[in-house]
């Protein structure tokens, strides 16, 4: 309700205009889109952005785009593609060692990116095996501080309690 509130204040549309001014917003609209399901829209606004960005070689704002274009693709059912885009955001991130564009508020591709860490061959590749080894141990810390914290509050006894009952 309230992203619903900013974009009508800010004026937003698929349609509307995207320049470097105003990109940032954008990329947050085309990721709202994402969340509500909507990817036509949201395809319409990567198409853009990526335009734009590509012609302006700025490689972090790219990355984001390749990311955003990843969770796209996996939201529908193109995996393949969707692990072109991380490859290839992963490219342009491994030299600087840019990893936290993969982390944070990407949760619904971590699958991917560690199956990407787990399979890819490094023969051919820039991405270096310290890059992908860090985004794995990044994803695994997120995930094990984020199921040490959904029995936070809870005692060690009826944490116990709790898994008597699920047994039964």
């Amino acid at each position: 309700e309230k992203a619903s509130i900013l974009i009508q204040e800010l004026n937003l549309s698929p349609d509307s205009e995207i320049s470097h001014v105003n990109e940032t917003t954008y990329m947050g609209y085309a990721r709202y889109f994402l969340a509500i399901g909507e990817t036509k829209k949201a395809e319409q606004i990567l198409t853009k952005l990526y335009k734009i960005i590509k012609a302006g070689k700025r490689i972090e704002r790219l990355i984001v785009v390749e990311v955003t274009y990843a969770m796209y693709y996996k939201l529908i059912g193109e995996v393949d593609n969707a692990t072109k885009n991380l490859l290839v955001a992963m490219e342009l991130a491994a030299s600087e060692n840019l990893i936290m564009f993969f982390i944070n508020g990407n949760e619904p591709i971590y699958d991917l990116l560690l199956e990407i860490v787990k399979k890819h061959s490094l023969k051919n590749s820039k991405i270096p095996r310290t890059f992908l080894d860090n985004i794995k141990v990044i994803i695994e810390k997120k995930n094990k501080h984020k199921k040490n914290h959904t029995t936070a509050g809870l005692s060690n006894r009826e944490i116990d309690t709790l898994k008597l009952i699920a047994d039964d």
